[in-house]
């Protein structure tokens, strides 16, 4: 009986190893690089993630602005200068020269 838990115990173990090492292998491999214009953009916005702009987050919604989705004026807790100043740096990293 105790030798039977004891095999089980192991065999458990073992499989989570396994796994283990499957998933830290498959964290390298599958790797994807974030974009640095999204983080540029969220760290300009006013972090409230409020989600009044229709998205969850302050992150989400700058991920919506670089893609073209979303417009700066959807942010209604961002002051209008600096809803200004994100236009102009949305503005430099869509269209660089």
């Amino acid at each position: 009986m105790i030798e039977s838990i004891i095999i089980a115990t192991m065999i458990c173990g073992l499989v989570a190893i396994v796994l283990g090492v499957i998933i830290g292998i498959s964290s390298k491999i599958l790797y994807v690089a974030p974009d640095v214009r999204i983080q540029q953009i969220f760290e300009m916005l006013p972090h409230f993630n409020c989600g009044a702009c229709g998205t969850p987050g302050c992150e989400a919604l700058a991920g919506e602005l670089i893609a073209g989705n979303k417009k700066v004026s959807d942010c209604k807790p961002c002051k209008p200068e600096r809803r200004e100043e994100i236009a102009v740096k949305l503005d430099e990293l869509l269209h660089p020269e």
